[in-house]
Order: C-alpha cells, then sequence, then structure tokens
C-alpha cells in the first residue's frame, strides 16, 4: 500500500478545480451583488425615520406635514386611557398588541358573519388591499389627502384633532360593533334606541379620513368591519327595500336610516366591496318608496309631507349611492327639487323647515342639496345664499348648521371660505376635551339634535366638519378657479 499520494492524480485534481473556480467566484459575486440590491431596496421603502415624530411636535406653522406621517404617528401612539371591556380596539399600551404583530404584514379575512342573521341571510366581506375610489372620495389618502388638506386651510393640529376623535370613537364602541347616542359616558344623549342612526354617524367619520373595513393599516379596520357587520344585520328586509330605522319607531326613524344607508354607500364606493352593493342598493330602495309622492320630501315616517332636515340627509345618501353607480330613478331626485322650491324664499337664497322660509340652518341644508342636485356657481340665487351664510360666520351652539354650512362654503371655496373655516377649525380645536375619558371628544352644544344625540353626536358632526378639506372634492373647484 502506497503512503505518498501519485504525483498525477494529484495534477487531475488541480487542474478540475481551476477549471470550476471561475464559477464559483462568478456566483459569489452574483449572490453579493443580488444581496446588496435588496438591501437598497428595503432602505428605499421603509419609512423615513424623520416622518415618526411625535403629533405634539407639529407646530401651527407646519401645515404642510404629510398626512402619511400623522397617520404613522396615530398608529404607534398609546392610547389616551384604558379602554373598556366592551370597546373594540386594536392596541394596548406599547400602541401595538403582541397578539396583532402578525397582522401587521398583511389584511386578515374578515369575518363578516353577522350572528343575528338568517344563515340564508348571512353576508361574509373579502379582505383585498386593492380600492378603487369614485371620483368624489379620491382625497381621502395618500397624496391627495395631504395636498387637499393644506389647500384647504387644514393644519397638522385640526388632523390631530381628528385622530383624537377617532380614538375616542373607536372606544365607546360596543363589542357586537354598534354605537350608541345614549353611551355610558359623558353627557349621554336622550336617544335609547337609535344605533342604526348612532353607528351610521360613527362610520362615516372614519370613512372621512380614509379608513374602511380594507384599509391597509391595523387601526381603526375592526371598528369599521364590526360596525358595517352590525349595520347589514339589522337591516329588515320588506317589497319597499332594506329598511334600516332599527328599533326606531319614533321622529328619529327616516334620520336613522339615511344616515346608516350613507355609510353603506361610501363604504361600497371606497372599496367597491361587491357584497355591500347589495345592502347599500337596498337601503336606497328604501329611500326612494319613502318620498312623499306629492311634493317630493322625506319626513318622519315613509311618505309624509317632508321638512328639510330629513330631506337633507336623504339627498346626501342619493348623491352618495349615484356617485358609487348605484340606481337612483331620476324621478327621485326630481321629487327633491321640487320640494326644495316649496321652502324656498328670496328667489331660491333662503330655505325654511316644513313651509317657505329663511333661517339659517335649514338656508345651508337647502343650498348644499341644490348643490347636489346641479346648480352651478354661475346660480344668482346660490351666490346669494352662500353670502348670506358667510355674512353670519359659523355659529359655536350649533354644530349641525355648522356640519351643512361647512360642506356649502367648502364646495364654493374662495374669500367666504377662507374666512369661515379659519373661525370655524380653530374653535374646534380648542373646544375638544384634552382630558379624561372624554378627551377627543366634544360637549354637546344647545342645537337640539346635540341634546338627543349627545356627546357621540357632537363629536361625530365635529370630526366630518374638520374632515372637509378631503372628504369630498369640491364640486365647483374648476369653476371657483375661474370665477
Amino acid at each position: 500500500m502506497k503512503l505518498v499520494p501519485n504525483l498525477s492524480h494529484l495534477r487531475v485534481r488541480l487542474l478540475r478545480w481551476l477549471e470550476i473556480l471561475p464559477s464559483l467566484i462568478a456566483s459569489f459575486v452574483l449572490h453579493v451583488v443580488v444581496l446588496l440590491i435588496l438591501g437598497l431596496i428595503v432602505l428605499r421603502f421603509a419609512p423615513p425615520a424623520s416622518e415618526i415624530v411625535p403629533i405634539e411636535a407639529f407646530g401651527n406653522d407646519s401645515p404642510n406635514e404629510p398626512v402619511a406621517a400623522l397617520d404613522r404617528v396615530d398608529f404607534i401612539e398609546a392610547p389616551l386611557d384604558k379602554p373598556r371591556d366592551t370597546i373594540v380596539d386594536n392596541h394596548d399600551a406599547t400602541g401595538v398588541a403582541a397578539g396583532k404583530l402578525a397582522e401587521l404584514s398583511g389584511v386578515p379575512p374578515i369575518d363578516f358573519e353577522a350572528t343575528s342573521l338568517k344563515a340564508a341571510e348571512k353576508v361574509q366581506l373579502r379582505a383585498e388591499p386593492k380600492i378603487g375610489f369614485t371620483a368624489e372620495l379620491t382625497g381621502r389618502s395618500g397624496a391627495a389627502r395631504s395636498t387637499l388638506l393644506v389647500k384647504g386651510g387644514g393644519t397638522s393640529d385640526s388632523e390631530r384633532a381628528v385622530s383624537l376623535g377617532l380614538r375616542w370613537l373607536a372606544r365607546h364602541q360596543q363589542s357586537d360593533g354598534q354605537w350608541s347616542f345614549h353611551h355610558g359616558s359623558d353627557d349621554p344623549g336622550s336617544l335609547t334606541n337609535c344605533t342604526t342612526g348612532a353607528t351610521g354617524l360613527a362610520i362615516l367619520s372614519f370613512l372621512g379620513a380614509g379608513h374602511t373595513h380594507r384599509s391597509e393599516h391595523v387601526r381603526f379596520q375592526k371598528n369599521v368591519d364590526k360596525g358595517l357587520k352590525y349595520l347589514v344585520s339589522q337591516m329588515k328586509h320588506g317589497k319597499e327595500g332594506g329598511d334600516l330605522r332599527g328599533q326606531v319607531v319614533s321622529n328619529e326613524g327616516m334620520y336613522a336610516h339615511a344616515i346608516a344607508t350613507l355609510a353603506l354607500c361610501e363604504a361600497y364606493g371606497l372599496t367597491r366591496d361587491e357584497k355591500l352593493m347589495g345592502p347599500a342598493q337596498q337601503a336606497i330602495n328604501f329611500i326612494v318608496s319613502a318620498q312623499d309622492p306629492k311634493k317630493g320630501g322625506w319626513r318622519y315616517a315613509p311618505q309624509q309631507p317632508g321638512d328639510t332636515t330629513v330631506t337633507g340627509w336623504q339627498v346626501m345618501a342619493l348623491k352618495s349611492a349615484k356617485s358609487s353607480g348605484l340606481k337612483v330613478p331620476e324621478h327621485t331626485l326630481s321629487g327633491a327639487t321640487k320640494f326644495l322650491d316649496s321652502v324656498q324664499t328670496a328667489g331660491g337664497s333662503r330655505y325654511g323647515y316644513d313651509h317657505a322660509g329663511g333661517n339659517p340652518p335649514m338656508t345651508a341644508i337647502g343650498l348644499l342639496c341644490r348643490m347636489y342636485l346641479g346648480w352651478k356657481p354661475n346660480s344668482v340665487p346660490l351666490k346669494r345664499g352662500v353670502q348670506y351664510l358667510s355674512n353670519k360666520g359659523p355659529s359655536p351652539g350649533d354644530i349641525y348648521y355648522d356640519y351643512y354650512a361647512t360642506q356649502v362654503l367648502h364646495h364654493w371655496g374662495g374669500p367666504e371660505w377662507k374666512k369661515w373655516n379659519e373661525v370655524l377649525r380653530d374653535y374646534l380645536i380648542e373646544s375638544q376635551a384634552k382630558e379624561g375619558d372624554a378627551a377627543g371628544s366634544w360637549k354637546p352644544t344647545g342645537d337640539r339634535g346635540a341634546g338627543a344625540g349627545g356627546r357621540l353626536y357632537q363629536t361625530c358632526l365635529s370630526v366630518m366638519t374638520l374632515e372637509v378639506y378631503y372628504r369630498y372634492l369640491p364640486l365647483y373647484q374648476k369653476e371657483t378657479a375661474s370665477r
């Protein structure tokens, strides 16, 4: 047995190694390059550290702070106080509950089966990351939202107020997904059974800031999901359509139905979720059937002679449905115009409640309805009506009037809007509760609706008023620019 290896054999092995060495070197270099490229990609799309700063650091002199940065801050910020057991919230004191970390990598499937529904009527919404916005709703997220916020006169402080308001709403949602005007907090409303109306208002507040049941960010996604689930579970189907008045049989029934319908239509318009299309259309069908066949308005019960306050909510729901591609008969819209004609004065620049008149809240509702029903900015009555609201200015004691008039002035634009916005924006920011369980909410003011709806009603309308910059695109943005 030879202990010294054969030299010719070693030479052959050495030659073989030399032959494959270039391939090994090339493979090594290729892997290194690939790893470097992947590292650069991760760094490119990672959120800049400079954007994740405390909200309190945003000053009044920095209204151009990107909305994306504000959203991230809201997401990592600790809750103001410990939520109740019945609260639907996704965060602990560190900002994100440990059990929810896995959800950050993707949107989990949404179980949208309402246990209160019959098996044949169960509804399940599927979670998909892609969102198809209708034209009027395209400003609620991303760069468009940031641009519209700054252009319209919003600030980082107004966005912070919206965020805090939504957090208050999330803390006061009940375990089955509903909200109640008669909640267990300070200043509850007198309405104890109008849960579809309360839930609709809360959902609209979240949708106004771009939070849907399909949102990429986990925060508030489940709140909206469970709220929609509750609304669908409360719908009563009949030959007239889908009735969302819930248990309300008093004067608030058609208010509740219209608000809940508006929430379903906006959720459908924002997500194009085909499972919402049916309930939203059925709810619209109920509005169509409930219209006064003679004078064209809406009131407390189906087919009663109308009043301007109830009619205003129905018109907004019909407008949202039409914008989202749902079916709205032209005769229904024509009937609404007929009703407005019956309560107008001063050539159409002022509006009354159930007969011709001219008080500010009814005028704000009437003018907004006229805008949605097709009046152009060169309309003389519209121009005079806007000037009337502008001269009156916001009313600290009437959020209902402020909510409607803000939309009118925002759609109109120009110096009238700038003057209005600076006053009301700063008032709402300043008057928002800062401490305790009420932190993020607004105390009810003296108008009739606030007494019935309490702190939840006041908070929802205040939040939506501060979302006006991006909630709907200005109807007259092109005309305003040329005026």
